[in-house]
């Protein structure tokens, strides 16, 4: 495996990006109490203060019998979740790995993954594993 070390601030784009581009195809009217945390900064003249804090949401959809389940995510949850991710992707989406692992070699992790990339990996942090594709 390389040596690699995103940041907070990669998880942030991430975060971004699923939820601008990302997950709407899933996180729809089936989910309930989505909650969508912004941080102190949004809307202010630096945009560098502008990023996603939280997304909650309570689904069915990880469940046999219908039952509501509650998930969250944070930028430090993602972070803390990263090697797992990669792992995963390595096991699974042998693709995914190496288009993940040209974007850190690059050092360009949030620049260089689409919405669907991070809507996978937000799924993974969520979930334990891709859901929806």
């Amino acid at each position: 495996m390389i040596e690699v070390n995103p940041t907070i601030k990669d998880m942030r784009d991430l975060l971004c990006t699923a939820i601008e581009g990302g997950i709407s195809y899933w996180c729809n009217d089936e989910c309930e109490n989505v909650d969508i945390k912004r941080s102190e900064g949004w809307g202010g003249a630096d945009f560098e203060k502008w990023w996603y804090v939280k997304l909650s949401l309570d689904t069915a959809c990880m469940s046999e019998d219908d039952t509501l389940k509650h998930f969250e995510v944070t930028p430090e949850i993602m972070l803390e979740k990263f090697d797992a991710w990669m792992d995963y992707c390595k096991e699974t989406m042998k693709w995914r790995w190496d288009q993940w692992v040209d974007a850190l070699t690059e050092d360009d992790l949030g620049g260089s993954c689409d919405a669907e990339d991070a809507d996978c990996f937000v799924q993974y942090c969520l979930f334990g594993e891709v859901v929806f594709g």
